[in-house]
């Protein structure tokens, strides 16, 4: 009976921190998809920014970093270009912001798991 309950434990334990990986990962992936074309690598522009400043970024289920980018001219004219859908006006950045939020605040400037501090 013991092995099974320690069985659970362990099973519930590694599966919380599968989930967080997949947060992780999938923050990554959109980032690689969506925000490389202007922002370059993450290891260059993610890590300008402070845990802190991300958090105040994304406020207002990340509206407001939606409508600082429609309203650059360098979005629009790579949105243009590109023919690049509007994005941060899609059903697809509402599902993919929490898994963002995750990756922007993993390499923060703060972070310990900076890619420049390695």
């Amino acid at each position: 009976m013991k092995k099974i309950i320690l069985f659970s434990v362990m099973l519930t334990i590694s599966s919380s921190a599968y989930a967080k990986e997949m947060h992780y990962f999938g923050g990554q992936k959109e980032y690689l998809q969506q925000c490389r074309v202007c922002h370059g690598g993450s290891s260059v522009f993610v890590v300008n920014y402070t845990m802190k400043q991300w958090e105040d970024f994304m406020v207002n289920d990340g509206k407001d970093i939606g409508l600082r980018h429609i309203n650059s001219n360098q979005y629009k004219s790579i949105q243009a270009e590109k023919k690049l859908k509007p994005y941060f006006e899609t059903e697809r950045y509402q599902k993919r912001l929490p898994y963002m939020n995750v990756f922007l605040k993993r390499f923060a400037k703060d972070s310990t798991n900076s890619p420049l501090k390695k």
